[in-house]
């Protein structure tokens, strides 16, 4: 008994010690995981505890072990479950649920700003096809609801497509996370990817995610921030592919600061991968030796390209191929000249940003000879003539010198369609901030136009009304719109207008498509017929209708952008938005965001047919 009671002894005390090495050697919660070389511990497929468990034999004879491969690395994408069993929360960043998956894929998790259209988006979707597809949609978009839906397409929380970033001929793609960073930085959010990237800390060990980083601190003029972020590490994904990236950032930041013998040093002992930066060395060069660039300039510039020759003292000759993320850093850069400062201002604002409030403190008098620039000074000009009035609260004058800015450029510049549009866009926070509308005597053939500014009592009458209830109606604000609106006699044309709207039914869904009035003329659907037999049309139409048919929404919104989103090659009219405006507010999306954002699409387009028919109707005069 004495020996039997030894040996029990010495097996136990062998048996805790076996167990304080496992535990020892096992991976920390939060390590490097398979990167770190160790074996992950096998354990119970089911997570759930025992005390919550069904006391089931069968239940408990079923049980397994995760394979010895899977434990050590699962491929699953990590999905978020709820931190107490059947208590429906679920939700990342809303209710604190919990992530399970592999670490290293966290940044494909159900993450995002904002609900939008729910975490089910990508259902049916694939990585493959969408990842790429991201990277060829358009820089501008000509319908501004298009690019709200692109922005909250990417700005929910919603699982990813299915797939995961691969390797191929040495080149990494993009995790559904970076790939999603790298388009909001197309359309210049930078802020979202700040806010993004917040929530996740992917930039670990994502190179593509630390890239957009990178990028979206230079979008907020943070350079100092874009300097110091490290560069990937050995194992890092994409680290070899973002490898002349951070190679062309380490230049930019030492010459930045002046270290211009390290950014010689950089340049010589990189010449493989630099070989064809033949800009970026010949203006690095420029800066280190104090001399011109001598090189042609193309049109389009990388980020790295364009901050290097500003530290040649070089500007680009235009806004339109600078990235879109870079605007505010060329806008408010005062050694720049003023044309691209106030061309660069216009680019935030028809991304979605406000009008930068230094462009007030700019001096405007050399742009007056400059007849390319003139669009872009009246627009600085109004902006900043608003501003002045709003700050003052002179509330009696502001709707007037707001109708008097935008009333102009819906006739006088018919060679640039979108100059009505950027100005309600530059005046958004004025507009919807006005107070109730009030009206006040006109003189006798007195007209809000032929009084001179600042001088009282100015006078509302209906064409100014008209004119901010048009603005608000374009911003969304239907209920501020029609008080605006309706203060006055509505002509004919205006009042087919409001009655489409306002129905609900937007003239896009069955008989009151064809029926309906669209700016003063009667549409008989023969736009329609003629649409519906263009063969590209219809292969667009049915690709559509088949994506929504198989519930991958997400995948029929990009399909809509990619084919609509450039103004230079395509819009989109009426006839062609309405079978795509019916589907998406199909019986089965009422009350959803996708079902509101299409109805947003349907008053957009009807508000451009009538303001486009009613600039022509007026023959180009004001």
């Amino acid at each position: 008994m004495t020996n039997w009671c030894a040996n029990l002894s010495r097996i136990i005390i062998f048996a805790s010690i076996i167990g304080a090495v496992a535990n020892a050697s096992a991976e920390p919660v939060g390590g490097s995981g398979v990167s770190g070389g160790t074996n992950a511990l096998r354990a119970p497929l089911d997570i759930v505890p025992p005390i919550l468990q069904s006391n089931s034999k069968e239940q408990t004879q079923n049980k397994k072990l995760a394979p010895r491969r899977i434990a050590r690395q699962s491929n699953r994408a990590v999905r978020v479950v709820s931190s107490v069993p059947h208590s429906g929360d679920s939700g990342a960043g809303e209710g604190g649920g919990i992530q399970v998956g592999q670490l290293g894929t966290l940044a494909d998790a159900a993450i995002g700003l904002e609900a939008g259209y729910g975490k089910t988006i990508w259902a049916g979707a694939r990585l493959a096809y969408i990842e790429p597809l991201l990277a060829q949609l358009p820089r501008t978009h000509t319908l501004y609801t298009l690019r709200l839906m692109e922005r909250r397409l990417l700005a929910s929380r919603a699982t990813a497509p299915q797939g995961a970033a691969q390797v191929i001929n040495g080149k990494a793609s993009k995790s559904w996370f970076a790939a999603r960073l790298h388009r909001l930085l197309a359309l210049g959010d930078s802020q979202a990817v700040l806010d993004l990237v917040a929530l996740t800390g992917a930039e670990r060990n994502d190179a593509f995610v630390r890239q957009a980083l990178v990028l979206a601190y230079l979008g907020q003029g943070q350079i100092a921030q874009a300097c110091a972020l490290a560069a990937p590490k050995r194992g890092d994904a994409a680290r070899r592919t973002t490898r002349r990236f951070f190679v062309e950032r380490a230049i930019y930041c030492r010459l930045y600061a002046a270290d211009y013998g390290a950014a010689a040093d950089i340049i010589a002992k990189n010449d493989k991968t630099l070989a064809d930066a033949n800009l970026l060395k010949a203006a690095a060069q420029a800066v280190i030796n104090s001399t011109a660039i001598d090189i042609v300039i193309p049109a389009s510039l990388s980020a790295w390209e364009v901050l290097v020759l500003r530290l040649s003292d070089y500007a680009p000759a235009s806004d339109t191929r600078l990235p879109s993320f870079l605007y505010p850093t060329i806008a408010g850069d005062e050694a720049v000249p003023v044309a691209l400062r106030l061309a660069a201002a216009r680019q935030i604002v028809r991304r979605g940003g406000d009008y930068p409030p230094y462009i007030a403190d700019i001096d405007l008098s050399p742009l007056e000879a400059d007849i390319t620039a003139q669009d872009d000074l009246a627009l600085a000009t109004l902006v900043r003539r608003v501003a002045v009035v709003a700050s003052a609260r002179l509330y009696k004058q502001l709707p007037l010198m707001i109708a008097e800015g935008l009333r102009p450029s819906r006739y006088k510049n018919r060679h640039n369609q979108d100059e009505w549009y950027d100005r309600v866009l530059a005046l958004a926070p004025y507009l919807r901030a006005l107070p109730a509308p009030q009206i006040y005597d006109a003189p006798e053939g007195g007209s809000p136009f032929s009084v001179p500014f600042f001088s009282a009592p100015q006078v509302l009458t209906q064409r100014a009304a008209q004119e901010i209830g048009l603005a608000l109606l374009f911003l969304g604000e239907e209920k501020s719109a029609q008080q605006w609106l309706e203060r006055f006699e509505v002509p004919p044309p205006l009042q087919s207008l409001l009655a489409n709207i306002t129905s609900g039914t937007l003239g896009f869904s069955g008989e009151e498509f064809s029926g309906e009035e669209f700016s003063g003329e009667e549409f008989s659907g023969e736009e329609f017929a003629i649409a519906a037999d263009n063969t590209n049309t219809q292969t667009y139409h049915t690709k559509f209708n088949d994506f929504m048919n198989a519930g991958r929404v997400g995948d029929a919104v990009l399909l809509l952008i990619s084919e609509y989103g450039e103004g230079n090659i395509k819009t989109i009219t009426i006839a062609q938005a309405a079978p795509i405006i019916a589907t998406l507010r199909a019986p089965a999306l009422q009350g959803t965001q996708i079902s509101a954002d299409a109805y947003a699409l349907a008053r957009e387009l009807l508000l451009r047919d009538y303001i486009k028919t009613s600039a022509a109707d007026n023959g180009g005069e004001n």
